[in-house]
């Protein structure tokens, strides 16, 4: 990728509970999506790794907050930050109270009370524009005035012809064009790292 370079990237640890979170001695960057939206693959391809973060193959299985921390090395230097996986939404068979935890964990992580969350990046399925669960999470954090990246992932599914009428669709239903993602091509990968360290350099007030 021109112009960055990834120097570390590493799991810390898991938090079950808002207590649980670590010192907020870094930016994070939170990661929110729809259950098997492909956050993991994401991270992975964004990261040079292939088994940094695992995939579940049972849908609404991640119950925590994932830390990852991630050293890059740009032109204006080096920078750490934290990429924060979050539990999927919208899954039916996980059950109403597990629901409302993973609520207050990801409300601990975003609501403004911590001051090292530089912004989010909300993953949509490129296939499947519209869906209330995705339009429900991106007027929450605007309600919160969170920063949002919004990617679209598994690009590589559709036809060219039909990528930009899907992309279309999410930008009307968004409020703004996704970037475009794949995690079997990389497509989007140069371009989401740019969008994440604006959104740590302005969060650290260096724009």
């Amino acid at each position: 990728m021109s112009g960055v370079r990834v120097l570390l990237a590493e799991y810390v640890t898991s938090v079950a509970a808002p207590g649980d979170l670590p010192p907020p001695d870094r930016p994070e960057i939170a990661l929110l999506g729809r259950s098997n939206v492909g956050k993991s693959s994401l991270i992975n391809v964004l990261v040079n790794r292939k088994r940094l973060a695992y995939p579940s193959a049972t849908p609404g299985k991640t119950r925590l907050l994932n830390y990852y921390l991630v050293q890059l090395r740009t032109s204006r230097g080096v920078t750490e930050l934290y990429l924060v996986d979050t539990p999927g939404y919208g899954y039916a068979r996980v059950p109403k109270s597990l629901r409302g935890r993973y609520d207050e964990l990801a409300t601990a992580l975003l609501a403004g009370t911590r001051p090292s969350t530089a912004g989010a990046v909300l993953i949509v399925d490129a296939r499947h524009p519209g869906l209330a669960n995705d339009l429900a999470a991106r007027e929450w954090l605007n309600t919160l005035g969170v920063p949002t990246l919004v990617v679209a992932t598994k690009t590589d599914k559709l036809s060219r012809n039909r990528l930009q009428k899907a992309l279309a669709g999410h930008r009307k239903s968004l409020g703004e064009p996704p970037i475009p993602f794949s995690a079997v091509t990389g497509i989007g990968r140069e371009e989401l790292w740019t969008a994440i360290l604006g959104m740590v350099r302005h969060h650290e007030g260096l724009d």
